[in-house]
């Protein structure tokens, strides 16, 4: 049995899966990260426009803005609506520490690019659409002082059908954007 897992191990590592979508051990905080992706739904919807994420899960000022994550990464070419408890606060003031309870949610899609005819014949605008719902991404702000956070943050990634946490505690992916900021938010202003 163990040689059986380990060349299963092997050849999973050698395909190139992603042992962090596939744990069947999310790790700390699994039930606080799904249960707050569940209720995404009693949260403040911060925007009501779908965003194009850039690059892991960074908002940016433009949906027109092309992805920097590669087509097959799981950030690549995918919009989003951000949820949060307190929408105001995460909106305006990323700069502003945020209280504990703090709860982030991002709905995330795949985005289909689609044609429409523009007005001057033969010329099309493409555009980007939502595709299937994909993973939700949340953050949420615990007490600082436990180790198994971020200076109190939490990352979780939820499966698309809510039914369980894929990964939690202190993510590498999510930690190398978002400890460039010392409140680890970055908010999301409109479009200039």
């Amino acid at each position: 049995m163990r040689a059986l897992l380990a060349i299963a191990s092997t050849l999973c590592v050698l395909a190139g899966c992603d042992t962090a979508r596939t744990n069947t051990q999310p790790g700390p905080f699994a039930q606080e990260v799904l249960t707050a992706a569940q209720g995404y739904k009693h949260l403040e919807l911060v925007s009501t426009q779908e965003r194009l994420a850039p690059e892991l899960c960074r908002a940016v000022d433009s949906v027109t803005s092309q992805s920097r994550a590669g087509a097959t990464s799981p950030h690549g070419r995918k919009l989003y609506l951000m949820w949060a408890r307190d929408a105001q606060t995460y909106f305006d003031t990323p700069d502003v520490h945020a209280a504990l309870g703090q709860t982030l949610v991002k709905q995330s899609f795949e985005a289909r690019q689609e044609l429409t005819t523009a007005q001057a014949p033969g010329e099309t605008i493409a555009h980007l659409t939502t595709g299937n719902q994909t993973e939700f991404f949340v953050m949420y702000k615990a007490d600082p002082s436990d180790t198994r956070t971020d200076n109190g943050w939490v990352y979780g990634i939820v499966s698309a059908d809510l039914s369980r946490t894929i990964a939690s505690g202190r993510l590498a992916t999510c930690m190398a954007c978002h400890t460039k900021r010392e409140t680890r938010l970055f908010g999301m202003r409109d479009a200039k």
